[in-house]
């Protein structure tokens, strides 16, 4: 992993997660607009829709469907996203 330090800057925010995702996410495929990150992955063969939003001082992960899954990897992602702000930001 490359070194980060302590920023505000969302541009880092979002390179530091996006690098613990997508070794956690291995069969992702995302797309960022502004502050927003668009993330889909597919686990045990469900589709997942995901939006993380970034902000200066906290991050929100937002899912596209409400079952057990869905739920399950919007926790892990946003338990990742407040570490990153904990540690980071």
């Amino acid at each position: 992993m490359e070194s980060y330090s302590k920023s505000t800057d969302i541009t880092q925010t979002r390179a530091l997660l996006l690098e613990r995702l997508l070794h956690k996410y291995p069969h992702t495929v995302h797309d960022t607009e502004d502050n927003d990150i668009r993330f889909r992955t597919d686990i045990d063969g469900q589709q997942i829709d995901l939006t993380i939003s970034l902000y200066n001082g906290l991050g929100v992960v937002t899912a596209g469907g409400y079952d057990d899954l869905h739920n399950r990897v919007v926790l892990d992602i946003q338990k990742e996203v407040d570490d990153i702000y904990k540690s980071y930001v």
